[in-house]
């Protein structure tokens, strides 16, 4: 996500995107614990499973990124 807002600020200056936002929901990220058997939520890939204190954790999901709405003026 850091490298999309990056890029919206590097390419911007001087064109119709200048002064465009972006708005980006980050929802937690999920991984499955093989010590739990469970699906966890979790901030971060090196992040211990928040129930059992374990490393041996498998990401699952976080990484996605969907575009739900655009909305262009041409002003």
């Amino acid at each position: 996500m850091r490298a999309l807002r990056f890029a919206l600020d590097a390419v911007a200056p001087g064109t119709c995107l200048e002064g465009a936002a972006i708005e980006i929901d980050e929802p937690p990220g999920r991984a499955w614990c093989l010590r739990c058997a469970q699906t966890v939520e979790i901030a971060s890939r090196t992040d211990a499973c928040p129930r059992c204190g374990g490393h041996q954790i498998q990401p699952t999901g976080g990484t996605e990124l969907r575009v739900l709405e655009l909305l262009v003026h041409d002003d």
